[in-house]
């Protein structure tokens, strides 16, 4: 009896000390090491396939961000409730909704509870672009404008991937660029488009190599730099507005030039473009080259006359060559060819100048002297004033005659000439559409004779 209630003692010692080790065992911590690690990334152009393996953990995320921001901390983005969780069962994974050729950073982190994090996993990435080729088969410039504070001139130049007067054949792509070159390197008797290589700038702030970042308002107009591109003849054009990138002008020889196009459209599409040929810059500035002054011809009128005009038979013309004349903006000019008869061998030339401030009248009533020399003090003296006569060299190396001037005689080595420094002109009566005009003149040639005469009647209206 006392040997089995021994034994009995015995085994129940042990199985107090079994349990108390079972106990002591439970309350050990418990440990877990969380990792998420980023493998591989395969960027294309809007979207990224990640490979990724995740371990130890029941909470894994990750965020795409654009490199340069700030990259959040392992508790700021566990808790971040934008972040996107991670998969531990699986090992790959599509990101979408990219920019193209943007540059990102992917960050990630693992945990286990609350306890247990990883480490913050980074990897960079850049995702790819579309590409467009086109090669451009004409091309022209304008030049629009220039600014002596900036020393800027401003340029546009249409590309066009169609030979010139080509609208048939499709598609059709253009390119428009607006550039900034130097102002001091402007001659409107020979433009030039400026070479070099240019980059984006701000048209508020204009640089020499500097072109414009394509535009477009409210009513879909568009402006500075950008792509036109016309399918078929019904569709209306497709536009790309450029917002970055370089194009390359070099001059080959006279008027003879290579372009590359190296942009980038608003949507990340890249366009590489190329060009050789002629390209050459009209005057759309509205400034007029200071004239190759000649010497005036010797009056053949040998004393005073007269000018009388068949009612029947006379024919008069006015061109209104609008303001700006001679750089002054609220001046307008009107051109007055007056003939006797139809045969158009006698003729009076007058250039009325009218102050566009005072007057709003197509042909104001009143009197224009004649200025005694075509300069700004002169011009700005005088409200109405009428040109004397000038004669200037054209282009081709011949000569044009402005101002006042009297024709008669005939056509060839007959033909007699007066032009005249001085005296009126009077706008006796007009209307807005000059179909009842009466114009009386008193002109005077550098010997001192005078020509007088009076257009009654009406004009035509030569459009420009």
């Amino acid at each position: 009896m006392n040997r089995f209630l021994i034994k009995l003692s015995l085994m129940f010692t042990a199985v107090l000390t079994v349990t108390g080790l079972v106990s002591c065992s439970d309350d050990k911590e418990e440990t877990h090491t969380p990792s998420v690690n980023i493998t591989q990334i395969l960027a294309g152009t809007t979207l990224a396939d990640v490979n990724y393996s995740v371990t130890d953990a029941n909470q894994a995320v990750y965020k795409v961000i654009k490199q340069g921001e700030a990259v959040p901390t392992v508790d700021e983005l566990l808790a971040d409730a934008t972040a996107t969780s991670l998969s531990a069962t699986s090992t790959n994974m599509t990101i979408e909704g990219l920019t193209p050729d943007t540059k990102y950073t992917i960050v990630a982190a693992a945990a286990y509870g609350d306890k247990f994090k990883s480490q913050l996993v980074t990897m960079n990435f850049t995702t790819t672009f579309e590409k467009e080729t086109l090669t451009f088969k004409s091309a022209v410039g304008s030049f629009i404008q220039r600014d002596e504070a900036t020393n800027t001139a401003l340029y546009v130049i249409n590309f066009s991937t169609n030979e010139f007067n080509d609208e048939s054949t499709m598609p059709m792509s253009q390119l428009y660029v607006t550039l900034t070159g130097k102002n001091e390197n402007i001659d409107l008797r020979n433009l030039k488009i400026p070479t070099g290589t240019f980059t984006i700038g701000d048209l508020e702030n204009p640089k020499d190599g500097n072109f414009y970042p394509g535009t477009m308002n409210e009513n879909k107009e568009v402006g500075n730099t950008f792509v036109t591109t016309l399918k078929n003849a019904v569709d209306n054009a497709e536009v790309d507005l450029v917002k970055d990138g370089t194009i390359t002008i070099t001059e080959l020889d006279q008027s003879q030039y290579e372009v590359a196009v190296n942009f980038v459209y608003e949507d990340g599409t890249h366009l590489e473009g190329t060009y050789k040929g002629s390209l050459v810059v009209d005057n759309d500035s509205g400034e007029i080259p200071e004239a190759v002054i000649l010497p005036l011809p010797k009056s053949s009128m040998e004393g005073d006359m007269t000018v009388t005009f068949n009612s029947r038979k006379q024919y008069g013309m006015v061109t209104d060559y609008g303001n700006a004349r001679f750089g002054i903006s609220n001046r307008k000019e009107l051109f007055f060819s007056l003939y006797t008869d139809d045969s158009y061998a006698e003729c009076v030339d007058i250039y009325l100048l009218i102050n566009t401030d005072k007057y709003s009248e197509a042909l104001p009533v009143g009197k224009y002297p004649v200025i005694p020399e075509i300069n700004w003090a002169n011009i700005s003296a005088n409200n109405l004033c009428a040109e004397p006569a000038w004669r200037v060299a054209d282009s081709t190396g011949g000569q044009v005659d402005l101002g006042a001037w009297y024709t008669w005689g005939g056509f060839g080595p007959s033909q007699k000439k007066a032009p005249f420094l001085g005296g009126e002109i009077e706008v006796v009566k007009s209307d807005e559409k000059f179909k009842d005009v009466e114009i009386k003149f008193s002109l005077k040639d550098a010997k001192g004779h005078t020509l007088t005469g009076v257009y009654k009647g009406a004009l035509d209206v030569n459009q420009q």
